[in-house]
């Protein structure tokens, strides 16, 4: 038993053994009861522990053999071997250390089989001077002692396996082996120190034996640093060659690590250049679909920051698997570059749990997921891709934010963003509102030029409660101001819950020359908010411009629930900004997408022309820049017109939808027998409700001459006449989503107005029930009109239906009472209009001439001004009056200007009415019949009296626009 203390007792053999034994136990213990981050972030408490450790061990086997002596002497031999250990410790926690970079490789494999040759060379002479020594029974002792060192060590390897902590099994090895070095030294120098001693007869002192242990382990720990540096980098891990321009070129996987490793730990050097040379693959790629759920076998560290030249030259990286969820590189800097380089069979995501952090204010922000990099202030160029880009939040195919020059760039694959779903009611604030995706870049404040999608781009809901835009499209999901795109083309699926564009979600910055050939579609789903549900072949929220783009794709949107406007646009939605969204020169094909309001700028074609779609963008061009060059065949011109045409006008860049129409007379040629005291002018009137209509009556196929006698048959021909729809208007008011089928549809609202004009309130005596329309004057501030003219509307629900219809006649002659009641000689030109529509109903109207200081009626107005009326409220108003009636549903407007006014009130009145959407009926009637202004002399309680209400009309009545659900008009 002595004899094993006394082996035990030796510092020189078995001090190694006994450290690496204590390290093992000490990592395993910690491992066990969850103190992982002890061994990653504070290194020095085990070998601090093992250090302690063996110093009170020597010292009780010292006390116990009765020689301190013993541990005396060993003691500066162990400092030795522990400044080695703390080396090691030091060298493997250093990110600039090649050593620390190795062992994160398959290389690692084949060095540590060279470490354990030498361990196992220095263990095997260990034994030899022990049996030696002292005998069968220390040399058995010392390897049990090692067999038992080596056996915990595996155990800890295999807990710590998975771990960030799994790296650091290799200090024991390695102290190992250096230890051997120290020791070899010390034993040399103390050779030295003791022939010198013996020979001028001087005893030995502690001193040289101090000295002895500092310059041992300092050579060794000198040797460490030099060797883990860049000299030993230079030998034992030799570079790529260079050609004759300094590039490195890369050839292989291994090639690729070795530049990987150099950018992120050589922070002096993120400026070198590479050029790969042959394709690279970096992970068996079959099944590579599915690493998601089965990892491959590497994965890679994203370069932090690049800012040289990594030319591709055509070549293929395929197989990239991300370590660290984000992509290839994190910021490519402004004097960067990546060029043609293809990405093949890769896959990049970024996770809730891995990659959320919060802001300086607390609030919770995720990691977007992309694939060649995060940020790019650089220049990107001749780049393809194809991956699948997965992200809990935001996501872009190629980078997340550009900042730089992306050009010739194809992204193919998949891109998905908002995978996450947030669970239970939590209390998180968030740092973003927009979830942005996008085919080539997740944002863009940079050029994107000549970039192709031909991929599959989706974004989902990550929460219910949480405000959030979800913009999403095939190229960008969002353009900052100052951003451009330009020549770019979306051929790929685009899907979003919300905002959705075949190019852009949302652009504050330019779009040029763009194409969309794919489907763009809007799925909405059921949140705890009002959203703006927006589907556009270009652009979904346009509030910057548009020039030159066309989209032949498919453009749709399933709705749950209303919208905050109409979904569904050929080219761009420009109304979320009306005063700085422009649309120039563009072209869709409407049978892709059905949109419900013309805009500037934007025109529809036909199959035929989409073909030669180049060169009406081309003639577009051309036409804005005063050349004739091209056929005026190409040339499309905005048109507005409020005109009631003859015939179907077919204006160039606009389809049959485009046009109301309306049927004036007889539904059918009708034959007229005349009779005694018949005029022409009254024949018209009694088949148009107008005597200047007497020149359409044909007799044996020509116009009637000006004479007509008894017993003749003319004939009342059928007219049919069209209204054009107004350019850049948008919807207002009450808006439905399910049609009179109870079917589902894309929101439509029931009335249209120009995006230049205000609705709202008016304060007047009349105004129980209607709300008004008015123009804007916008430069004398918010509210300010830009005439006096003031078309006056009602909606309500109508459980008696169309109650004109029975008898027109009877109807016109209770409205000529009314008239005469409240109007008595104030009154003149009083005129009909009754026209056909296509969907079964009638719209009814009359205009007339209003004298308001003729009239008996004694309004409001007039008696609080105690008879003093002004000259604007003396001059005459022209008042024009349409109806919308059908079976739970009716629509009023009554137009109000004065005569000096140029606005044409009979005209607008007429559209407006005209223009209210076919839909479902209302459900609920607000009012009853004695709830209106001057009810009492009025024949029809489901209506306003429009004599009392135009007598109660004051151009200097204040008016309150109302605020849109997205913002103010």
């Amino acid at each position: 038993m002595k004899k094993i203390l006394s082996i035990l007792s030796v510092p020189g053999s078995v001090a190694e053994v006994g450290i690496a034994l204590c390290y093992s136990l000490f990592s395993m213990l910690f491992l066990m009861f969850g103190y992982e981050d002890y061994l990653i972030n504070r290194r020095w408490i085990v070998p601090a522990g093992c250090f302690c450790a063996i110093v009170v061990f020597h010292f009780l086997i010292g006390m116990t053999l009765g020689h301190v002596s013993r541990y005396f002497e060993g003691h500066p031999v162990l400092f030795g071997e522990m400044g080695c250990f703390f080396g090691i410790i030091y060298i493997l926690g250093e990110e600039s250390s090649w050593i620390s970079r190795l062992w994160a490789t398959e290389q690692a494999d084949i060095y540590e089989v060279l470490l354990i040759f030498l361990i196992l060379f220095y263990l095997w002479i260990c034994p030899f001077f022990l049996m030696k020594k002292y005998g069968k029974t220390g040399a058995l002792h010392y390897l049990f002692l090692l067999g038992f060192s080596f056996f915990v060590s595996i155990m800890n390897k295999m807990m710590s396996a998975g771990s960030e902590y799994a790296l650091m099994a290799w200090e024991v090895p390695l102290w190992l082996t250096c230890a051997f070095l120290s020791g070899l030294l010390w034993h040399l120098l103390s050779a030295v120190w003791r022939k010198r001693a013996k020979e001028s007869g001087k005893r030995r002192i502690c001193l040289r034996r101090v000295c002895t242990t500092v310059l041992s382990g300092g050579i060794v720990f000198f040797l460490l640093v030099v060797v883990s540096g860049e000299t030993g980098e230079q030998m034992l891990s030799p570079s790529p060659r260079r050609d004759e321009e300094g590039y490195y070129l890369l050839c292989s996987r291994e090639g690729f690590e070795w530049f990987l490793d150099r950018i992120n730990t050589k922070s002096e050097e993120p400026d070198i250049n590479v050029r790969m040379t042959a394709d690279i693959v970096l992970n068996d790629t079959s099944g590579w679909e599915k690493w998601e759920e089965q990892p491959p076998e590497n994965a890679y560290k994203c370069m932090k920051a690049y800012r040289g030249h990594f030319d591709g030259d055509g070549h293929t990286l395929e197989g990239y698997y991300s370590a660290w969820e984000l992509p290839i590189f994190a910021t490519l800097e402004e004097q960067a570059a990546v060029t043609d380089l293809k990405i093949r069979k890769a896959l990049f995501r970024s996770t809730y749990e891995k990659n959320r952090y919060e802001d300086d204010d607390g609030k919770v922000n995720v990691v977007p997921a992309s694939a060649l990099c995060y940020r790019n202030e650089g220049r990107i160029e001749g780049c393809d891709v194809e991956a699948i880009v997965l992200g809990d939040w935001g996501a872009g195919g190629i980078a997340c934010i550009n900042e730089g020059l992306m050009k010739d760039c194809r992204f193919t694959g998949t891109v998905e963003s908002g995978r996450w779903s947030e669970e239970g009611d939590k209390e998180e604030r968030w740092a973003v509102v927009n979830m942005n995706t996008g085919g080539i870049c997740r944002s863009n404040g940079g050029s994107v030029e000549n970039c192709r999608n031909e991929g599959t781009i989706l974004s989902g809901v990550i929460t219910d409660t949480h405000h959030m835009h979800y913009n999403c499209g095939g190229i960008v999901g969002s353009i900052r101001e100052g951003g451009s795109v330009e020549n770019c083309e979306n051929l790929g699926h685009v899907e979003s819950p919300q905002i959705c564009g075949g190019i852009a979600g949302i652009s504050s910055g330019e779009i040029r020359e763009c194409s969309n050939a794919g489907e763009v579609h809007v799925d909405q789903k059921t949140v705890g908010y009002a959203t703006s549900v927006i589907t556009a072949g270009i652009c979904a929220s346009n509030g910057g411009l548009v020039d030159s783009c066309f989209s032949t794709g498919e453009v749709s949107v399933d709705q749950s629930s209303l919208s905050t406007c109409a979904p569904v646009y050929g080219i761009a939605c420009n109304l979320d900004n009306t005063e700085r969204g422009q649309t120039k020169n563009c072209y869709y094909l409407p049978g892709k997408a059905v949109q419900d309001y013309r805009q500037n700028g934007v025109y529809k074609l036909s199959a035929a022309q989409m073909a030669e779609v180049e060169m009406y963008i081309e003639a577009g061009q051309a036409a804005r820049k005063g050349a004739d060059l091209i056929s005026d065949t190409y040339v499309i011109s905005d048109v507005d017109s409020l005109e009631l045409f003859s015939v179907f006008p077919d204006f160039p860049g606009t389809d049959r939808d485009d046009y109301i129409h309306l049927r004036l007379g007889p539904e059918q040629d009708t034959v007229y027998q005349v009779q005694s005291g018949d005029t022409l002018w009254g024949i018209a009137e009694k088949f148009y409700e107008d005597g200047m209509y007497h020149s359409v009556l044909m007799k044996e196929g020509k116009p009637v001459g000006e004479t007509i006698y008894p017993g003749e048959e003319i004939v009342a021909p059928r007219l049919d006449r069209y209204l054009l729809c107004g350019s850049e208007e948008e919807g207002f008011g009450m808006a439905f989503c399910e049609n009179a089928s109870g079917n589902m549809c894309p929101t439509r609202y029931f009335m249209a107005k120009p995006v230049d004009w205000y609705y709202g309130d008016m304060e007047f005596a009349a105004g129980k029930g209607l709300e008004v329309l008015w123009p804007k004057e916008e430069e004398q501030g918010y509210g300010a009109a830009a005439g006096d003219i003031r078309i006056l509307y009602y909606l309500d629900g109508n459980e008696e239906g169309d109650f004109f219809a029975g008898d027109w006649e009877e109807t016109k002659e209770k409205i000529r009472e009314s008239a005469k009641v409240c109007c008595g000689e104030g009154i003149e030109s009083l005129r009909f209009y009754r026209y056909g529509l296509d969907g079964g109903e009638f719209l009814y109207g009359y205009s007339f001439r209003l004298y308001p200081d003729r009239c008996p009626f004694e309004s409001t107005l007039r008696s609080e001004a105690d008879g003093q009326t002004s000259a604007r409220m003396q001059e005459a108003l022209n008042c024009a009056v349409f109806y919308r009636l059908r079976k739970g549903f009716v629509a009023e407007f009554i137009g109000i200007e004065p005569v000096s006014g140029d606005m044409h009130v009979l005209e607008r009145t007429r559209y407006f009415a005209a223009r209210v959407a076919d839909g479902p009926a209302l459900p609920d009637t607000k009012y009853t019949e004695k709830d209106f202004y001057g009810w009492e002399d009025w024949a029809f309680g489901r209506l306003h009296n429009p004599f009392a209400a135009a007598l109660e009309y004051s151009p200097d009545a204040e008016c309150d626009p109302f605020m849109l659900v997205r913002g103010t008009q």
